[in-house]
């Protein structure tokens, strides 16, 4: 007698699940639409969605669903697997209900998307999912005006404020090389809260309470997480700070 079939041995919309790696060496590669976009995902989905488009292929057509046991999202989330049992439904909530905004420059509008068409949790299984076709000119075979990293930089962040100011200011950087003296990126305030989905935030509306909870603390993380080395200061017009300026390196040009 053959065993159950389980969930993760089906079809999502018609297409065979894939196996999932988990080397986090693999690139993340999104359209700088992506990075720019409005997004208000927690931590875990965060690293979660990076980890799925981090299994895109370049000669992909389009995307595919895949099978992530427990053991990989623990891997891959830098938390214990016990822990993902008890979160992993809110987990798949979390994903389910709250979409990307995609920033539409010549109607000076949001376009709305939702990040998976499928997200399931199988408790034998693991988590079921599939990025939103949606999402697929933003995805797929990239020629320009994309960004992309190590999902290693990520792994171990523990802050999603870190882990989009990271994109934000890389997003901005043109050059395959960092040269010796560095580069200097500059981002508006309003930019940064509304990627960060934090703008109607009151918690933040306090210049001194942004500065220290998401500017500070996430530069501390990059800086001591990740590949590259980043200092900052701020812009101002008149008395109030509209604009940060990041000085990045890399670790090894200052070596």
């Amino acid at each position: 007698m053959g065993r159950k079939r389980s969930k993760v041995d089906e079809q999502i919309e018609g297409q065979l699940l894939l196996d999932f790696t988990s080397r986090s060496e693999y690139q993340v590669v999104q359209a700088n639409k992506i990075i720019s976009s409005k997004q208000k995902l927690r931590l875990a989905s965060t690293k979660i969605i990076r980890a799925v488009i981090m299994q895109i292929k370049p000669e992909d057509e389009k995307l595919h669903p895949y099978k992530i046991t427990i053991r990989q999202l623990a891997g891959l989330l830098n938390i214990p697997a016990n822990n993902l049992y008890r979160d992993m439904q809110d987990i798949v909530k979390d994903i389910g209900s709250n979409p990307i905004f995609i920033r539409d420059d010549d109607k000076g509008k949001w376009k709305m998307i939702q990040w998976v068409s499928s997200c399931e949790y199988d408790k034998d299984g693991g988590l079921i999912i599939k990025l939103n076709d949606e999402l697929q000119p933003y995805l797929l075979r990239l020629k320009s005006q994309y960004t992309q990293y190590q999902y290693n930089n990520i792994f171990s962040m523990r802050s999603v404020y870190s882990i989009r100011m990271f994109e934000l200011i890389l997003e901005q950087i043109h050059e395959k090389v960092i040269p010796k003296d560095g580069l200097i990126v500059k981002l508006s305030v309003q930019y940064i809260k509304e990627c960060l989905g934090c703008e109607d935030n009151e918690s933040y509306a306090k210049f001194s309470n942004f500065r220290a909870r998401v500017i500070e603390s996430s530069v501390k993380e990059i800086n001591k997480k990740t590949f590259y080395s980043i200092d900052f200061s701020y812009e101002k017009s008149g008395r109030s700070i509209t604009g940060i300026i990041f000085y990045v390196n890399m670790k090894y040009n200052l070596w």
